[in-house]
């Protein structure tokens, strides 16, 4: 009996301290998955804390695939947009409106185009509507 309840006892030991070690080895594995997806959200903008970010201030980037370049200068009130954007490549200038909940922002190019962005922190990126067609593309601005 003495050498039953022996081998026993050193399974069961075995058993706790393998159950030890894959615990604190599937915590590490949880953790670095834990941290994995905070930084995706970070970079998609889908933290709290980047709720809520004014737009004013002067935005340049791409729209349509990067063919036309373009340069906004943007002042928020009250969730409220104003401003105005120039194409670089023609010294087209046009009026712009819109508005932000949150970390959407949706603005209207020369009553014309409609916008819709996601700002989070110094970068808006989403897609614009062709005013009157089916038309769409994709937006990149920072600040």
């Amino acid at each position: 009996m003495k050498t039953s309840a022996s081998v026993f006892l050193r399974f069961a030991a075995a058993v706790f301290a393998a159950g030890l070690l894959c615990s604190c080895e599937s915590d590490d594995v949880k953790d670095k998955i834990d941290d994995k997806i905070e930084d995706a959200k970070d970079r998609a903008g889908l933290n709290d804390k980047d709720e809520g970010n004014n737009v004013s201030g002067v935005w340049s980037g791409h729209s349509g695939s990067g063919q036309w370049y373009s340069v906004m200068t943007l002042t928020e009130s009250d969730g409220r947009i104003r401003g105005s954007m120039s194409w670089v490549h023609n010294n087209d200038t046009r009026s712009v409106s819109g508005s932000r909940s949150g970390k959407s922002v949706t603005l209207h190019i020369g009553g014309g185009d409609v916008w819709h962005l996601t700002v989070k922190g110094d970068r808006m990126s989403g897609s614009g509507d062709k005013y009157g067609t089916d038309r769409s593309y994709a937006l990149s601005y920072t600040r």
